[in-house]
């Protein structure tokens, strides 16, 4: 599995939060980790060493902030969101289950994700 965590967008509309977490936007760049089979999205997160705060909701873990950078810090529809494999699988990352070659990009919206492409 590869995992990447990015602020880009926070960064490029010049929120000091997103700068000052990380100036060029790139929290992680793509890093390869491997985790045993059944491991989550959210397992690759927490595993990736990066400070992570999550609650949990009937759906599954909610993850509220990476590297201290947290929802609604960017404006009212900020927020962390997850893609694999370049979709966005709309499911709690811990019910998503990956497979081996997975690609899992966090990645931090301004907008409820429709600033990511």
């Amino acid at each position: 599995m590869t995992l990447s965590v990015d602020c880009r967008t926070a960064v490029a509309l010049g929120y000091e939060e997103a700068i000052d977490t990380a100036a060029d936007g790139d929290i992680l760049s793509a890093t390869p980790i491997v985790l045993d089979k059944g491991a989550t999205a959210y397992d690759l997160l927490q595993y990736s060493g990066l400070d992570v705060e999550a609650k949990a909701s009937i759906t599954g873990q909610y993850v509220t902030s990476i590297q201290f950078l947290a929802e609604k810090q960017c404006g009212p529809a900020s927020g962390w969101m997850y893609s694999v494999n370049g979709e966005f699988p709309g499911k709690s990352c811990s019910k998503y289950t990956l497979a081996d070659g997975d690609v899992v990009a966090w990645r931090y919206t301004c907008s409820n994700g429709t600033d990511l492409k």
